[in-house]
C-alpha cells in the first residue's frame, strides 16, 4: 500500500482473509480488524467506495467486540470519509458523531480536554 499499489494489493487482502478465517487468537484479534482494513482502504483509493463499505465496517466491528479503542476511532474516521465522499451526508454524520462523542468520553476519563488528547489517529 505505501507505493499505491492498491489493485495488486486487494486480491492478495481478500486471500489473507479467506486462508486465516478460522484463526483464532490475540494474533487473529489483533491483524483481522487491520486485514479488513487495508482492504478497504484499498477499495475506496481504487474509486470502489460501494465495495470499501463491508470490509471497513467489519473493521470496526472488530475493533468494537476486542476494545480497541484507537482501532475504533480510525475505522469511524475511515467511514465517515467514505460515506462524505459518496455524498451520503447523514451516514458520515453519524460516524463523526460518534467518534466525537468516543472523543470525548475518552479524554474525560483521562481529565483532558479533546485537543489536549491529539484527537485519536485518523486512520490506520
Amino acid at each position: 500500500m505505501k507505493e499505491h499499489r492498491y489493485a495488486e494489493a486487494v486480491p492478495r487482502l481478500r486471500t489473507t482473509l479467506e486462508q486465516t478465517a478460522d484463526l483464532q487468537g490475540t494474533g487473529a484479534d489483533a491483524y483481522r480488524p487491520i486485514t479488513h482494513g487495508h482492504l478497504g482502504q484499498c477499495l475506496f483509493q481504487l474509486g470502489d467506495t460501494e465495495a470499501a463499505r463491508a470490509p471497513t465496517e467489519q473493521a470496526l466491528r472488530h475493533c468494537e467486540a476486542t476494545g480497541d479503542h484507537d482501532g475504533v476511532l480510525a475505522y469511524l474516521g475511515n467511514l465517515y470519509e467514505l460515506h462524505r465522499y459518496r455524498g451520503d451526508a447523514a451516514a458520515a454524520a453519524d460516524r463523526l458523531d460518534r467518534r466525537s462523542a468516543m472523543l470525548v468520553s475518552w479524554a474525560g476519563r483521562r481529565g483532558r480536554t479533546v485537543a489536549a488528547s491529539g484527537g485519536g489517529r485518523a486512520g490506520r
